[in-house]
């Protein structure tokens, strides 16, 4: 169990002691740091959901196809409302884009600021946005890669819901699922910190993964445990804080109606605060657990707890 304490620890005070992470960390929630959680969660819902985004996915460009041929109609019969419908999509699209542009530097930043940290580099929020500019299309690559192989073997799980070769087909896929998530972890480290071209970290990724698999699975399993903990934490103190504001409402109601109407105004706005605020804490510390693997791995190697088990 030394091998992820030493990197829960190591982790744990490099997301605490550099507040800059926090910021990238709001922002990286956006892919979904932790993708073998992600897997577990998405095979474990209705399988007909996968089928549900690909349906929605196709009955969207239909519209989409349907509503941009009529735009020319629309603009000699309501020119204006048209114009205004366009530029909200277009705002829309662009703030889409932004997000995601956003998403994807922190990521990055978080990955090449954890290693920077650990080496005792200069790390900051201008370091890690120049590195994710120079490392962007890459990650973002492999990425939405990854995504589409999700939604793709989830689509194929729900073909075969009523089959009496599901259990076999879930198994595989959850499988397979778990196995990309893993590669997608490591190429990501690879080209963040190693500066391998796409292709180049995928191939290492795999060849990492495939002599660390039980160490890449028991860590998963250590993080999901110490993610339970730290929400069920993180609900005792957001329900303390909520008692304690319902309380200097109640005190509020009583001396000053003006007073007490702001703040119940700022009790939701503090709730939000507190609730982006850890999950930013932990987006921040699975990102560096995984990192933090990477490099202990990558090095030098090691040995999963079974097999020190087994081994003594």
């Amino acid at each position: 169990m030394t091998l992820y304490k030493d990197i829960l620890k190591k982790s744990w005070s490099i997301t605490i002691k550099n507040k800059f992470l926090w910021f990238f960390g709001i922002f990286s929630l956006i892919l979904g740091s932790a993708g073998e959680y992600e897997v577990l969660y998405s095979i474990t819902r209705r399988e007909d959901k996968a089928n549900g985004v690909i349906d929605s996915f196709i009955d969207f460009i239909m519209v989409f196809s349907s509503g941009f041929l009529g735009i020319g109609k629309r603009l000699i019969e309501e020119p204006l409302l048209t114009v205004e419908i366009l530029l909200t999509f277009l705002f829309l699209f662009i703030l889409f884009l932004f997000m995601v542009w956003l998403a994807n530097i922190s990521q990055i930043a978080i990955v090449d600021s954890n290693y920077k940290i650990t080496r005792q580099k200069e790390a900051n929020i201008k370091t890690g946005l120049n590195t994710g500019l120079s490392k962007f299309w890459p990650v973002l690559s492999l990425n939405i890669f990854t995504k589409l192989m999700i939604i793709l073997l989830l689509a194929l799980l729900a073909k075969f819901t009523t089959s009496i070769l599901y259990g076999f087909v879930f198994l595989s896929v959850l499988f397979l699922l778990l196995v990309i998530a893993f590669i997608t972890k490591y190429a990501i480290a690879y080209i963040v910190i190693r500066n391998e071209k796409i292709k180049h970290a995928l191939i290492l990724a795999y060849d990492l993964f495939k002599k660390n698999w039980l160490v890449s699975l028991e860590l998963t399993l250590v993080l999901l445990a110490f993610t339970f903990f730290f929400v069920f934490v993180s609900m005792l103190v957001m329900v303390t804080a909520l008692y304690f504001m319902a309380f200097l409402l109640e005190f509020f109601n009583s001396h000053n109606d003006s007073i007490a109407l702001y703040f119940s105004a700022l009790i939701p706005i503090l709730l939000l605060i507190i609730f982006t605020y850890t999950l930013s804490l932990l987006s921040v510390f699975q990102i560096s657990a995984w990192t933090n693997l990477f490099i202990e791995i990558d090095v030098k190697g090691a040995k999963s707890k079974l097999e020190r088990m087994f081994t003594k």
